[in-house]
């Protein structure tokens, strides 16, 4: 999706417009409350995001997860990277992964899913119907 196709997106259904630190998220106030309780519920060392857009999801999951206190690392994958926000990429806490997510197991290596059994997130709004049934998050 182009950066017009989701700037549109944002103003015209207006709940999906905001931003932390001046960065779209591209996500409703309400998921961000409970994805908060979610990571403080789970806490993951390392998460697994699918779609960057501008990086302002992964911002704030990192900004969350040390305002908590843990050490946690996101990896964001997206088919383009080219509208990920500099502020995004300065932190040391995100790695952004070109790839397309319908080819999952070719984006992330298998040392990368091994991540010595620490616990991972996986969160997304695209359905991966081959590599997600069910489970969103484990």
């Amino acid at each position: 999706m182009s950066e017009g196709s989701i700037g549109s997106l944002c103003r015209l259904t207006g709940k999906y417009h905001t931003t932390w630190r001046g960065i779209e998220l591209v996500k409703a106030p309400q998921d961000l409350t409970i994805l908060q309780q979610l990571l403080w519920d789970l806490k993951p060392a390392t998460i697994f995001e699918i779609g960057s857009y501008a990086g302002g999801s992964a911002l704030w999951v990192a900004d969350v997860m040390k305002m908590y206190g843990f050490k946690t690392h996101i990896y964001s994958l997206d088919i383009d990277l080219s509208l990920v926000r500099e502020l995004a990429k300065e932190d040391e806490n995100i790695s952004f992964i070109e790839g397309d997510a319908s080819e999952i197991q070719n984006a992330f290596s298998d040392q990368l899913l091994k991540v010595n059994n620490s616990k991972i997130y996986l969160y997304t709004y695209i359905f991966l119907q081959s590599f997600l049934v069910s489970l969103q998050y484990f």
